[in-house]
């Protein structure tokens, strides 16, 4: 996506220039810090455009990729002017605009890093879901039925105290 970034912005910026020469003198120029997700969100929109196959979409992809830029705008609140205001700005200003690229490519790069972290933590949720769970059944001892409690008792019944004794001393020595 990275390598993508600078054709895709020459073509973004060339699009966007195409619509507004001037900046109005009362406009309020968007700071690097608010374009940069705007515009990463339209980078991302018509790529997202430009790649589907359907074939409405590839007859009307300029009016597909219009209809997205502007819902990206009405989702971040920014008037089309103010936009197209700021982009000439930016292209007016070179050493600004070299800025708001390398924004850019920083703000993709965190982005492409998160996305990498939930895979990597999607996939290692995966694989302890598919590891076979130990068998504990040899660990746990069944529980004593009634009829098994009293044949115990009778055991210790017919072995006498004497024998219990005797036996717990020699375990004693044993140890």
């Amino acid at each position: 996506m990275i390598k993508y970034i600078i054709p895709i912005c020459f073509a973004f910026l060339v699009f966007f220039s195409c619509k507004s020469n001037k900046t109005e003198n009362n406009a309020v120029i968007l700071d690097i810090g608010e374009m940069v997700p705007v515009m990463f969100d339209m980078m991302a929109a018509g790529d997202l455009t430009y790649n589907d196959t359907t074939q409405a979409t590839k007859l009307h992809l300029r009016d597909s990729t219009t209809i997205k830029f502007q819902s990206i705008l009405a989702y971040y609140k920014i008037e089309k002017k103010r936009f197209f205001s700021s982009m000439y700005y930016y292209e007016e200003n070179p050493e600004i605009e070299i800025k708001l690229i390398d924004s850019l490519q920083s703000y993709s790069s965190n982005i492409l890093q998160k996305l990498e972290k939930v895979k990597n933590k999607k996939d290692s949720l995966e694989r302890v879901k598919n590891q076979p769970q130990p068998d504990t059944a040899h660990k746990i001892k069944p529980a004593l039925t009634h009829s098994d409690k009293i044949q115990k008792l009778d055991t210790f019944k017919n072995i006498g105290p004497q024998k219990l004794i005797k036996s717990a001393k020699e375990l004693k020595k044993v140890k």
